[in-house]
């Protein structure tokens, strides 16, 4: 690398997400100097069953709502007849993509609590001990890690656990992503949408993994991978600015 080059200068990054849902990848990679492509692996397709089951009833039950991601907050706020029962609630959610969702609802600041630490496995590690004798609502995708439900109930009276959506494996339009150099998975199902279309060991790009789930599934497939140190998407591109920087020195 030339001196005083960008930091991520000629190094390319395949993004296994929709570009819409990429933009701090692309745009921190792009500002670092890297190449970075965002292909979708994954589709999401609502659960209308279990978008039924919450209703005014059950939401005014509830003494909490748990969202772990941007498209369970969506999903539960497209029934706009449940807005104003759903913006007063309070609600545990992780990361700052979840919270921004919901206050684009307009729900009041002091309604969202977010964990230090962006990651449904260590949501409970953290705040257990404020969902004790609580009414908690979940609503997940079918896909979600059974981890996080299960340590709900190890506080919680009651704990209404309801997938609302599930991811559907897609085509990734990638010839080779042996030609990249970094190749960057955000959750399980994105991971196993990419393995089972491209089954043949990794060659070249090392995979970036955000949160311990996602490294869980990624274990199945192949032994080498980095989780990126916070679970965020500018966490995914600093962990790789942290890996080009100690091969250069």
């Amino acid at each position: 690398m030339e001196r005083n080059a960008p930091a991520l200068s000629g190094i390319s990054i395949l993004v296994l997400k929709a570009p819409a849902d990429s933009l701090p990848m692309i745009e921190l990679g792009n500002a670092l100097g890297a190449i970075v492509d965002a292909v979708p692996a994954i589709r999401i397709e609502q659960i209308p069953e279990g978008l039924s089951r919450i209703t005014p009833t059950l939401i005014n039950s509830s003494d909490q709502i748990i969202l772990t991601s941007p498209i369970a907050a969506t999903l539960l706020f497209e029934n706009t007849s449940h807005f104003e029962f759903l913006r007063n609630h309070h609600y545990v959610v992780v990361g700052p993509a979840t919270a921004n969702a919901l206050a684009a609802r307009h729900v009041p600041p002091m309604n969202i609590a977010v964990p230090n630490h962006f990651n449904a496995a260590t949501l409970i590690d953290e705040l257990g001990s404020g969902f004790l004798n609580q009414t908690v609502l979940y609503p997940r995708s079918e896909a979600a890690h059974p981890a996080l439900g299960q340590s709900l109930r190890r506080y919680a009276a009651s704990v209404y656990e309801i997938p609302i959506y599930r991811p559907i494996s897609m085509p990734i339009a990638v010839p080779d992503p042996n030609r990249y150099d970094y190749i960057v998975f955000t959750s399980g199902s994105i991971a196993t949408s990419f393995f089972n279309q491209y089954p043949q060991p990794l060659r070249h790009p090392i995979p970036i993994v955000m949160g311990h789930n996602t490294a869980d599934v990624v274990a199945r497939y192949t032994s080498q991978w980095v989780t990126s140190a916070t679970a965020t998407q500018h966490g995914v591109i600093e962990t790789i600015r942290e890996l080009v920087k100690s091969q250069v020195k």
